[in-house]
């Protein structure tokens, strides 16, 4: 938040990113829930339109499939 802040202050163009990493999958859906629900007691990380969510199962199984193509 105090990045986020001083930031603003110098009217640096990108805001501050935060990079949430997760072992499982099933853990890595709770914590987008979390976001998106508001549980996560930082208002600012709340935003589903901010949020992006990348499955490394999901970007493997497209990945492998555009191989095949080629």
């Amino acid at each position: 938040m105090e990045t986020y802040k001083e930031w603003n202050k110098v009217k640096f163009p990108t805001p501050p990113v935060m990079i949430t990493v997760a072992n499982r999958t099933e853990t890595a859906a709770r914590i987008k829930f979390s976001f998106d629900r508001a549980k996560i007691k930082i208002e600012e990380l709340c935003d589903p339109e901010k949020t992006l969510h990348i499955d490394s199962k999901v970007l493997d199984l497209a990945e492998s499939k555009r191989k095949r193509k080629n």
